[in-house]
């Protein structure tokens, strides 16, 4: 996990309150956060994501969905 978050996360704005938070909390952890991308948006960061473009951290309930697609897409069985 530290590769990843050392190597660049794609993050919401520093300015954000999710954004922020992420950062604290992995500084605590006693990560260095270097963020290779910042957006300003949530759907924007899980886009950015699927392009390829990078590591991001997003709320799990904002892609509950889209996983629960993605496995069905798999012809796995999706739970409720």
């Amino acid at each position: 996990m530290r590769r990843f978050i050392e190597s660049g996360l794609i993050l919401r704005d520093s300015d954000s309150a999710t954004g922020s938070f992420v950062e604290q909390i992995l500084r605590q952890a006693g990560l260095d956060v270097r963020a290779s991308l910042r957006l300003n948006s949530t759907e924007a960061i899980k886009e950015a994501v699927a392009a390829g473009l990078g590591v991001g951290i997003v709320s799990g309930l904002t892609v509950r969905s889209d996983l629960a697609l993605k496995a069905d897409d798999n012809g796995l069985t999706k739970r409720n």
